[in-house]
């Protein structure tokens, strides 16, 4: 019984420091990327179109398109 509580205890205690280690890294993400990258998804997906821009090499051709408008 002692050491079910014990595992208890511990898994709480471990999924609340990896929720606020993965709540930090993401804000510093946020932070380094860019801000021309979030308002051009957020228009695209208010026009209706879901896709998502991965890679690089679509985001400098995009930049390249864009500019005039950032």
């Amino acid at each position: 019984m002692y050491i079910q509580f014990l595992e208890y205890t511990y898994q709480k205690f471990y999924r609340a420091m990896r929720k606020n280690y993965e709540q930090k890294e993401s804000t510093l993400n946020f932070q380094k990327k860019k801000k021309w990258k979030f308002e051009f998804r957020d228009r695209v997906r208010r026009n209706g179109d879901f896709r998502k821009i991965r890679k690089h090499k679509d985001n400098r051709i995009l930049r390249r398109i864009f500019r005039f408008r950032f």
